[in-house]
């Protein structure tokens, strides 16, 4: 066989279509077929038969008899499949096949009786040779979402005058067994360990080229949720094998005034960030442009542990360090216990009970005021506790506020 034969087959429904005509070629409607489905009598004119569309010898027709295979290759390989699919069906009237032309109207809805149209589409001037014709019908890919679809079915006979005659009953549109496994939205359980239930890999390399792109005018493009209450359970795992430190396993992008990453926690972490390396970062955050902004911004309070450095672990304003000392307010980042404050022997000296060892911490205490003053401390005999003292310029203790920071 010479040259080639381009078919693109998207799906093929060979349905029963049900073609009432007079004698007189006056198309009228007409009732279900009986349940053997082999004849009826039509109330305006003979027998009609219904039957699916096959060949002379009881089987699907075979699109051509060669000794040559059929060579199948597409126009362009890039392009994206059409949302067409290839209709079949054989009309027969009065015991005879139907010659001639026929206009074809398609109303697809989501029940069997009722409702609006999801979408329309029309075949006019179609040919009907000894009883067989194909048309192909295009629906928007969106209304083939998964759910029940039905198509109604308007003839007209011969084509490009007279009214239509609505077909019944509806159509059901029916996949092929493995399509089954495509349906949209894909909302089905599977147990199985050991493999990805669902995996896409682009070799292509180009950052503007994803592997998967989710996209949304109003609600999440991507959303991951775990039900699990394992450790291993995650909403989203993100990972790279990337060496540049800018990359990422999960990488969050904005263009307008929206967060790169935003993060919600009902009872655990909003973000958890962990590095085993020894010289990067558990969390990273830069912002070398802003002029009035911040690396990072938090509302609301700080915490380090103990053991780790950088943040400050507690604070403390004391009013009034002598005799009948207060505090004013603290925080305590380490382990939220209160820090509390009791006299000292005399004028300008009082004790600070942090709740927590301080015997190996930073300490660094200020006078509040605006004369010079000069604040000393030591350790006492228990490690939670510092003794401060507050001198004026001439070295004479003296009782005033103190405030100190512990890191």
């Amino acid at each position: 066989m010479k040259g080639r034969i381009v078919p693109i087959l998207i799906a093929v429904l060979v349905l029963a279509v049900l073609l009432p005509m007079s004698q007189s070629e006056t198309i009228a409607q007409t009732p279900e077929p009986p349940d053997n489905g082999e004849t009826y009598e039509s109330p305006d004119g003979p027998e009609i038969s219904v039957q699916p569309a096959i060949g002379d010898n009881g089987e699907t027709p075979e699109a051509g008899d060669s000794e040559e295979p059929l060579v199948v290759e597409p126009d362009n390989p890039a392009a994206l499949v059409s949302s067409a699919f290839t209709y079949q069906g054989k009309l027969s009237s009065g015991g005879g096949l139907v010659n001639g032309n026929c206009d074809f109207l398609w109303d697809l809805y989501a029940a069997t009786s009722g409702g609006a149209s999801l979408a329309s589409n029309s075949s006019p001037n179609q040919a009907v040779i000894n009883g067989l014709f194909t048309v192909v019908i295009d629906v928007p890919s969106s209304v083939i979402d998964g759910n029940g679809r039905y198509m109604e079915i308007q003839v007209r006979c011969p084509a490009g005058g007279g009214a239509y005659t609505t077909l019944t009953p509806r159509q059901e549109l029916l996949a092929a067994p493995y399509a089954l496994g495509l349906r949209l939205p894909f909302a089905h359980t599977i147990s199985y360990s050991g493999s990805p239930i669902f995996s896409v890999t682009n070799t292509s390399g180009s950052s503007g080229s994803p592997s998967f792109l989710g996209s949304s005018s109003g609600g999440d493009g991507v959303r991951g949720l775990s039900t699990g209450v394992g450790a291993a359970d995650n909403g989203v795992y993100g990972e790279t094998n990337s060496p540049t430190t800018s990359e990422a396993g999960v990488k969050g992008v904005s263009t307008s005034s929206a967060a790169g990453g935003y993060f919600t926690s009902s009872t655990g972490y909003g973000v958890y960030g962990s590095s085993a390396s020894a010289t990067d970062y558990g969390g990273y955050f830069s912002n070398p442009t802003a002029t009035s902004g911040a690396a990072l911004y938090a509302n609301g309070d700080a915490k380090q542990s103990l053991s780790a450095d950088g943040f400050v672990k507690a604070g403390v304003l004391i009013d009034d360090c002598g005799t009948a000392p207060s505090i004013t307010y603290y925080f305590n980042n380490v382990n939220t216990s209160a820090i509390t404050v009791i006299a000292g022997a005399e004028s300008g000296r009082c004790i600070v009970d942090f709740n927590f060892d301080v015997s190996s911490r930073y300490i660094v205490a200020t006078s509040r005021s605006i004369t010079p003053r000069f604040i000393t401390f030591q350790p006492t005999a228990t490690s939670d506790r510092v003794e401060f003292f507050k001198f004026d310029a001439n070295g004479t203790l003296i009782t005033g506020d103190i405030m100190v920071l512990v890191y």
